[in-house]
């Protein structure tokens, strides 16, 4: 049996994506992880990616993942939608 994380995994390796929004505290493999996979392994530049997490401190470390933004949990629907129609 394969975690949310593997499937979400195998779905980002089978295809590109305009945006993926990843929380950063994912079991197993980690947002931050799959972001490096995205960026080094598959060499995608084009997909911007959106890190979610409960802690501002990870702000800093994602920088080498160049994510597109940073949302600080709880996002509100509004906030949400909001950067979904902007970015999308």
């Amino acid at each position: 049996m394969c975690s949310k994380t593997e499937r979400g995994m195998s779905y980002v390796q089978g295809g590109h994506y305009n945006i993926i929004f990843l929380d950063i505290n994912l079991p197993g493999v980690g947002g931050v992880e799959i972001g490096e996979i995205i960026r080094q392994k598959m060499e995608d530049e084009m997909t911007h990616i959106v890190y979610i997490s409960q802690q501002a401190g990870y702000a800093m470390e994602l920088f080498k993942v160049r994510p597109l933004d940073f949302l600080i949990k709880s996002v509100n629907r509004e906030i949400f939608k909001i950067k979904t129609i902007l970015y999308c």
